[in-house]
């Protein structure tokens, strides 16, 4: 079993990619998550909720579909 590299309620950096641009913005995860897996995470800033995949301690990554 791999371990847990994002914790329910820690700070976690959200590294967003599209069309070769990379932006990352501070966000809080809503639950545990381990490596590839998908998490519920809150953007700091505007609090929105997306789905975003763990990709390594304390960081997820989500990649636009355009």
């Amino acid at each position: 079993v791999s371990p847990v590299l994002v914790g329910r309620d820690q700070p976690v950096m959200i590294v967003y990619q599209s069309a070769g641009i990379t932006a990352s913005m501070p966000g809080v995860a809503l639950k545990n998550g381990r490596k590839g897996e998908m998490v519920k995470v809150r953007n700091a800033s505007s609090q929105r909720v997306i789905s975003a995949m763990v990709a390594e301690s304390g960081v997820v990554t989500t990649v636009s579909a355009e």
